[in-house]
């Protein structure tokens, strides 16, 4: 699968700081996702999002901001269908852990991996994106439940006891006599032959094998429900409707579209409660995945990979020339049309400075491959600037023109943290940190864009900052800028545990400036349950009128036509009705999502119907100052830029 690179560029989510590092496990994850799909669809295989994946393409559009898993899940009779091509299909590098195959893997679902090792060879890294690292994607498996709740729990009483069988045989705590006893009586309980009696693993499997079988004995015709049986039936987990899984909806996620349970409101907020109130968690893997592979990997080869780390002499180099220009001279270099945003204060207060000379030198950022090298053609490389779509009237020069030397500017900002640190992309080394300070007075390092607040119990954001804040560009900052104490005071703790000793505390303190207003746009937070942040209420009447002529969103999506298939079209017309009657103060635009075709109550109506693009949904967000409708990636939007939010609620319709 071919990743645009401009997916690969940092960006902040709902708050939080999403660096090339986690975009790389990401972009591995999507190509597993690709091969996948491309066999499901070559035979006739359903598959849905499941579990974070679920929820991140439903409120997000993609991952979950703070998490880098991908869970899938099938009914058991397409997971059959797929593990039977699955070894021919993939690809010749690929492999599937499970039970059967892999030494620690005593679990029911498959994990199709990229890989069978580790791989630092150059043409792997080359073609994905200098990633080395092992990527899976697991596969749940979704079998029929009784419909008697006693025979669900009988059921699973007897896994239960398979179970315990064959974990005493891995444990290595199975008495012989005792153990070949229980065989006896499994054997004749279900006319089962095990292709093995001595103790060992193979009869482990073969006890797996056999409670699977009782995962799988119920037919549909004998069942209303499907649920995820290890673990949860056995925990006394009721499953779901089998009608949720009837249909699928192909949706966005990331740069692709993901296929979910056809009724995204119900089966969600079976699982996660108001699923729409947006709650930082750390995934049970922990953050980020591959982290702890680069551990285990050092440990076992006994070597340390190449990671930027602190030298005293960052901090005591002769910076750049001292003389004075006739009128100040500042440079701007921004990374990109979207990151300039995050110098546009700063630029407002500089053009209305006396005596200012403003230059804007747009950087294009391109990929390299695992030996540093740069692998675009000069065309590409001019179309990676995306000059056409910075705003009008800005001073700009062209990075192949501007000469350090000859200007020297007496300010210098930056946004780029990296030098050539970043893993897969790059800028011109002429324009790295490391060179500008001997160019300039001040180097001014300034975030892409506003972090929300969290604490030192917000694990992802600690662990994050390790690929963005601890970096060359802000280590050889003159100053920093950010706009939160909350922020620096992050900052300060992690670069002063980078560099090892307390005694820079004080340094990282007076670098460090906050500027509350620095981002002219909002700080999006990642957890709406602090208490700055605006809830999101669920609807419990029909919506009401709003002062003045405000611009409101009512957005439908296609899952609300399955789950409220016998008073959807009634509830619509009600709406749009209720919002007709409401025009002199409401200024009505219509979206559906996934965009699509239009209910034709919707299109006759006379409001205008608007799109969305989910690259720039926060300056879509902005222009409205409202929502109504159902849950779609607008919602925490919305939400966190302190708008009034409502979940349409069809339940009031009956």
């Amino acid at each position: 699968m071919n990743h645009n690179i401009d997916f690969f560029r940092d960006e902040i989510r709902n708050g939080f700081y999403i660096p090339t590092a986690i975009k790389q496990s990401w972009a591995a994850e999507l190509d597993v996702l690709a091969e996948i799909d491309r066999i499901c669809k070559k035979y006739g295989i359903t598959y849905f999002a499941d579990w974070g994946t679920f929820l991140g393409a439903v409120r997000h559009g993609g991952f979950v901001p703070w998490d880098d898993d991908l869970d899938i899940c099938m009914l058991r009779d397409d997971y059959e269908k797929f593990r039977q091509v699955a070894d021919q299909e993939l690809p010749q590098e690929y492999c599937i852990h499970d039970y059967e195959r892999h030494e620690d893997h005593w679990l029911f679902l498959s994990r199709v991996v990229s890989s069978s090792r580790i791989n630092f060879d150059e043409h792997y890294l080359n073609s994905h994106y200098n990633y080395p690292w092992l990527t899976g994607i697991d596969i749940f498996v979704k079998d029929y439940l009784y419909k008697n709740p006693e025979d669900e729990k009988r059921r699973c009483d007897e896994i239960l006891y398979i179970l315990a069988v064959a974990e005493s045989i891995i444990n290595g705590s199975a008495i012989p006599s005792s153990l070949y006893a229980n065989l006896d009586d499994l054997e004749q309980k279900y006319s089962w032959k095990f292709e093995t009696r001595q103790i060992g693993r193979d009869l482990a499997v073969s006890l797996y094998k056999l409670a699977e079988k009782q995962m799988s004995r119920v037919p549909k015709t004998d069942s209303d429900r499907v649920g995820q049986i290890f673990p949860w039936g056995l925990k006394g987990m009721p499953g779901e409707p089998i009608e949720y899984y009837e249909n699928s909806l192909l949706i966005p996620f990331e740069d692709t579209f993901i296929p979910v349970p056809s009724f995204i409101n119900k089966s969600l907020g079976s699982h996660y409660g108001d699923y729409n109130v947006v709650k930082k968690g750390l995934a049970a893997h922990g953050y980020p995945a591959f982290e702890g592979q680069r551990v285990n990997f050092e440990t076992a080869a006994n070597i340390k990979l190449p990671k930027f780390s602190f030298e005293p002499a960052f901090l005591n180099i002769d910076r750049g020339p001292k003389h004075s220009h006739e009128s100040r001279r500042v440079l701007f270099l921004p990374i990109g049309p979207g990151e300039w945003e995050g110098f546009e204060s700063t630029y407002n207060k500089e053009v209305s400075a006396k005596d200012t000379e403003i230059v804007v030198v747009p950087l294009p950022l391109m990929p390299k491959n695992c030996l540093g090298q740069i692998t675009l053609t000069d065309e590409e490389i001019n179309d990676a600037v995306h000059l056409e779509d910075y705003p009008e009237n800005l001073p700009i020069v062209s990075w192949a023109e501007y000469d350090l030397e000859q200007h020297q500017p007496d300010v210098i900002y930056i946004q780029s943290p990296y030098d050539a640190e970043n893993p897969y992309l790059t800028l011109p080394p002429y324009y790295y940190a490391e060179n500008l300070i001997f160019y300039t007075k001040e180097l001014v390092y300034i975030p892409i864009g506003p972090v929300a607040d969290f604490t030192k119990e917000d694990i992802p954001d600690q662990k994050v900052m390790d690929f963005y804040v601890t970096m060359p560009g802000v280590i050889l900052a003159d100053r920093i800028l950010l706009h939160s104490e909350n922020l620096k005071a992050h900052y300060v703790d992690k670069l002063t545990a980078f560099t090892g000793t307390d005694d820079t505390r004080n340094i990282w303190e007076n670098r460090i400036t906050v500027i509350p207003n620095l981002y002219t746009q909002l700080s999006a937070p990642a957890n709406t349950t602090l208490k700055n942040e605006l809830p999101i209420p669920v609807e419990t009447s029909t919506p009401s009128s709003y002062d003045s002529r405000k611009k409101f969103l009512y957005c439908i999506s296609s899952y609300e036509v399955f789950e409220h298939a016998d008073n959807f079209e009634t509830a619509i017309k009600n709406r749009i009705d209720l919002l007709k009657d409401n025009s002199e103060k409401l200024d009505v635009s219509v979206c559906t999502y996934p965009p699509g075709d239009v209910p034709k109550i919707v299109s006759s109506s006379g409001f205008p119907v608007v799109s969305f693009d989910l690259k720039n949904i926060e300056e879509f967000v902005s222009g409205f100052d409202a929502y109504y409708g159902s849950s779609t990636p607008l919602v925490p939007i919305f939400a966190a830029q302190k708008k009034p939010v409502m979940i349409s609620n069809y339940e009031l319709d009956l």
